[in-house]
């Protein structure tokens, strides 16, 4: 049962970095002030009652690699641009200026040689000089192979730290495969090493061996 597990596990893995490999190099590239996205978006309610600097609506980009084949292709209903000014606190601290841009309901599709992975939200937010990228709010992603298997990972939030190649969230999770079930609250990935950690309550249902 646990070597089948663990099997669930390492199959789900590989295919999961994939997709978040790519995810970071969209960060890059949607957001042309080069700032990306607060880990704890819920911080900065009044900010995002303000005005922003640039709205966009029902936007879509296709992306091409080296060899001139679709990559990916990113779809939004809406991004919101915001600028911070400087900001002193009642303590007497210093806030520095920031920008950020939040999303309405993206969604990712990335072209992969099996098939393709698909992503997508309900919010998402970029900021941090490109060293933060959030999901949140129904996060899913999943993909479907050629004999109409799927495979899936479901979240309520997701951190990404670009840089260091970490994602990770503090919320339940759900891996789901043909084989079976997976879940667990929080997750850490590290794409460097390609290994995913579950980090507490795991369990796992699969088919009789």
């Amino acid at each position: 049962m646990f070597a089948k597990l663990k099997k669930l596990i390492n199959i789900n893995t590989f295919y999961l970095i994939g997709v978040l490999l790519v995810i970071m190099g969209l960060a890059f590239v949607i957001d042309s002030p080069d700032r990306f996205l607060n880990p704890t978006p819920q911080a900065e309610t009044e900010e995002e009652d303000k005005t922003p600097i640039a709205v966009a609506h029902q936007t879509s980009s296709q992306h091409f690699n080296e060899e001139g084949a679709l990559d990916y292709v990113f779809n939004a209903e809406k991004l919101e641009y915001y600028q911070v000014p400087e900001q002193t606190t009642e303590e007497g601290g210093y806030l520095p200026a920031r920008d950020y841009t939040l999303i309405d309901k993206p969604s990712v599709q990335l072209f992969m040689d099996v098939a393709p992975w698909f992503i997508e939200s309900i919010n998402g937010k970029l900021s941090e000089k490109g060293e933060l990228l959030n999901l949140w709010q129904d996060v899913k992603i999943w993909q479907t192979d050629k004999k109409g298997n799927t495979s899936s990972l479901q979240t309520e939030e997701l951190t990404i730290f670009p840089r260091e190649k970490l994602v990770e969230t503090d919320k339940p999770v759900k891996i789901t495969t043909p084989s079976g079930e997976i879940t667990a609250i929080g997750m850490i990935a590290n794409l460097n090493e390609k290994r995913i950690k579950l980090l507490s309550n795991v369990r796992g249902v699969h088919d009789p061996i």
